[in-house]
């Protein structure tokens, strides 16, 4: 029994969790800021996200003393959390990081450029209209990196795969 209290103990100990809150507002003219990110800089993972006003809770480990709030067009700021349980956090303008995120059409959706790990192909109607082919897959192939058509058989109107 003394041996499970003091294996126990000091884990339940180290993972108590302690409640983070407060409001982000922006430094230049105090408006609430509302979609700002707030991660553990020890875990480096998303801990929670400001609302609409600006405000924000979290619970995290007390181990957890460093919290990062970033937002696009704004510095990153880095929270040292010591005794109190109530912070208000106020970000600056900076205009010098919105290039930091470029939109990609990708046809089904959009994308930010940083999380494409890959090459992004287009083709559209006017580059397959004076292209005489019996089907779309004959137009499609050697057009697009990294698009292979297969067929399944020889026989026309037979099945395709696209690789």
């Amino acid at each position: 029994m003394i041996l499970f209290l003091l294996f126990c103990l000091p884990t339940a100990l180290l993972s108590q969790k302690v409640k983070i809150n407060g409001v982000i507002t922006t430094a230049k003219n105090r408006e609430p800021l509302s979609g700002v990110t707030i991660s553990s800089i020890l875990s480096g993972k998303n801990i929670g996200m400001s609302d609409s006003s600006g405000k924000y809770k979290v619970s995290i480990n007390d181990a957890d003393s460093l919290l990062k709030f970033y937002h696009v067009g704004y510095a990153s700021f880095v929270l040292n959390i010591k005794n109190t349980q109530s912070y208000n956090v106020q970000l600056v303008d900076s205009s010098s990081n919105l290039d930091e995120v470029v939109v990609v059409n990708i046809g089904y959706g959009t994308v930010r450029k940083e999380a494409i790990t890959g090459a992004v192909s287009s083709i559209s109607s006017k580059d397959l209209a004076d292209f005489p082919v019996g089907t779309v897959a004959d137009a499609l192939s050697g057009k697009l990196a990294g698009v292979s058509v297969k067929r399944t058989e020889g026989a026309p109107g037979a099945d395709f795969t696209l690789g």
